[in-house]
């Protein structure tokens, strides 16, 4: 089920394409919700969802992609802390995204410094406020540093763009995740024919300064 459900998007996209409602793919994927509840509800939403045009629809195939991603690397025995939440269109610029807590925007979390956004000790200072003690504080850079390596290769593999501070959020325990994925595949914002795109991926200072502990003058960041 957890197989099928991973590919669940595309199979009710197929069904479009079924020259008669009561069809092979359609019997079977009845066949798999009605046993599943879990699996029934998800059908139920993507197919009334198919039947609408919705703007999370690239958020759903992004978190998809997202999750495949993650399976290919969990497989391969590497575990980049992904969060691809629970994201579902319900009807015309409606529907329902999971909530990730405890967490934050790193916009939120760099007025939370007190400082402009260019601090880039922001980030670190709210992790060492979260976790006082070294060795809880080591976990917490830990799952930073393992989360973005993650997210700067899914991003740039993707070419998901719009990478501003709201766009980006991370857990108390650490975890950086993508959220907001209206911009992908090189489709990016762009004024009077510029792109406003510089860079392939997101790796800024604040990010360095909490890998390197706020030592950034380490070489390769050891």
């Amino acid at each position: 089920d957890d197989d099928l459900a991973q590919y669940l998007l595309q199979l009710v996209q197929a069904l479009k394409f079924e020259t008669h409602l009561c069809c092979p793919l359609a019997e079977f994927l009845l066949r798999r919700a009605l046993k599943n509840q879990h699996m029934g509800h998800k059908l139920f939403w993507l197919l009334k969802w198919s039947c609408r045009i919705s703007d999370l629809r690239q958020d759903m195939l992004t978190l998809q992609i997202l999750q495949v991603m993650d399976n290919l690397w969990q497989a391969e025995g590497l575990d980049f802390r992904m969060n691809p939440y629970m994201c579902m269109a319900t009807d015309l610029e409606q529907g329902m995204i999971e909530v990730v807590s405890p967490a934050d925007t790193m916009a939120n979390i760099q007025r939370w410094f007190k400082k402009t956004a260019f601090d880039k000790r922001a980030l670190f200072e709210w992790l060492k406020m979260k976790h006082k003690s070294p060795e809880h504080l080591d976990a917490a850079v830990e799952e930073f540093l393992m989360s973005c390596a993650g997210y700067c290769v899914a991003t740039y593999v993707i070419g998901v763009g719009d990478r501003h501070n709201d766009n980006i959020m991370m857990k108390s325990s650490g975890q950086m995740f993508h959220i907001d994925f209206g911009h992908f595949l090189g489709n990016f914002k762009s004024k009077f024919h510029v792109k406003r795109e510089r860079v392939p991926f997101v790796l800024t200072s604040h990010f360095v300064y909490v890998i390197t502990k706020g030592d950034t003058e380490r070489g390769n960041f050891d």
